[in-house]
């Protein structure tokens, strides 16, 4: 009996040392651009997650800098990158097509984080990173396109995270459109 009630005992030590994750659940991209008239015919190719630990988008960290709780995401960041950009390239006047042979993008997700720690101005802090290879008839076009955002946050949980990487990723994906736009 003594083993079992030890065994439990130690089941919860373990468990309530352990790291904690929460998932995050990205809004549909929404654009508010006025259409530029860049009448560009588009075709996506790809988009490509090059980071090296894809599940986690953010981290909570204590005053010694140890993760305290991971968050995932429930969505597919390429699927949301890709709706995100067509939406926000049709918005701004292009014309986004699987047969297009004017501008044909491939888009890597280089770096796509976001930390929250301690209880100073701006303890939120997030970046994403985009590389945008364009092809241009026989032209190669490659631009590097990234977004920093920092921010207060007072509670420090998963939710603080909602509202600040929808921010930041509609930034980068109006960004992105553009500068495929204007190539």
């Amino acid at each position: 009996m003594k083993k079992y009630i030890l065994s439990i005992l130690i089941a919860f030590a373990f468990l309530g040392c352990s790291q904690r994750s929460d998932v995050l659940n990205l809004s549909p991209y929404q654009s508010n651009s006025n259409n530029l008239r860049l009448n560009r015919q588009i075709h996506i190719n790809s988009v490509t997650d090059m980071r090296q630990n894809k599940s986690v988008i953010a981290t909570i960290t204590d005053s010694k800098g140890s993760v305290s709780e991971y968050i995932t995401l429930q969505n597919d960041i390429k699927a949301w990158l890709q709706d995100g950009i067509t939406n926000e390239l049709v918005r701004l006047g292009g014309n986004v097509s699987n047969f297009s042979n004017d501008l044909i993008v491939d888009i890597e997700i280089v770096e796509l984080k976001a930390n929250l720690s301690g209880y100073s101005s701006d303890n939120l802090k997030g970046t994403a990173k985009l590389t945008l290879t364009i092809k241009k008839g026989e032209t190669t076009i490659t631009k590097n396109v990234a977004q920093s955002q920092t921010k207060f946050a007072p509670i420090h949980t998963s939710g603080a995270f909602d509202k600040f990487l929808n921010e930041l990723l509609n930034d980068i994906v109006k960004r992105a459109a553009i500068q495929i736009l204007k190539s």
